[in-house]
């Protein structure tokens, strides 16, 4: 079985207050956009948005840890000398962020990969990627 490795939590942590103040006003101005184009009805509407935005960003979360999930699960399992990483977020320069949602190392390669948790067929020309969904 390949050994998982573990990441510093400092640039995690960093990543993590970055990541809340950006949904913090991505939410806040999705808001404003509505009390401002609707301003009687966004009153009403907008404590309600607020709840809704909240409730989708979990929903999505939560898809996408379970299809991260199966895919450490599949990593685990590759033999030795291969370890694997997941979830590593790396800081391209001071205040700049990625995530990646696994890494693993062989011995002639370094893999990076990128889940999706998605039904359908996914097809990809060069940089343009389609999903035709399931319903």
């Amino acid at each position: 079985m390949a050994e998982l490795l573990r990441q510093n939590d400092e640039v995690r942590r960093r990543f993590e207050r970055a990541i809340l103040q950006h949904e913090s006003h991505r939410r806040s101005e999705a808001v404003h956009r509505m009390e401002k184009e609707h301003p009687v009805l966004g009153r009403v509407v907008a404590p309600l948005a607020r709840l809704g935005l909240l409730d989708e960003d979990l929903r999505h979360w939560e898809k996408g840890q379970g299809g991260e999930s199966k895919i450490a699960r599949v990593l685990r399992r590759l033999p030795r000398p291969w370890c694997y990483l997941n979830d590593v977020v790396l800081e391209r320069k001071p205040g700049e962020y990625m995530r990646i949602d696994h890494i693993a190392v062989g011995p002639d390669a370094v893999v990076a990969i990128e889940t999706k948790n998605w039904r359908g067929a996914v097809r990809g020309y060069r940089d343009v990627w389609k999903i035709k969904s399931k319903r």
